[in-house]
């Protein structure tokens, strides 16, 4: 149990990492400056959660990066309304 917590702690951090590194400032600084800042508010979450057992802050990652996620999946829609 303790080795797949800690799988999936690694991958998580993989994956915001993976995020951060994929934001193109020189197009559109603004909103990669605050999804930066929001990917890692969710990375000092996800390690406070995991080394203090507190589930909490983890949580919270998972909303903001559903949202997120969210957001980023309506733009088709969007695209179609406005095309």
């Amino acid at each position: 149990r303790a080795l797949k917590k800690s799988k999936s702690f690694s991958k998580s951090l993989s994956i915001i990492y993976g995020l951060q590194t994929c934001l193109d400032f020189d197009k559109a600084v603004e909103i990669a400056t605050n999804l930066f800042q929001l990917y890692e508010y969710c990375r000092q979450e996800i390690i406070k959660g995991f080394s203090q057992k507190n589930e909490d802050g983890i949580i919270k990652s998972l909303n903001i990066i559903r949202q997120i996620m969210e957001g980023w999946e309506e733009i088709p829609s969007l695209e179609k309304k406005n095309g």
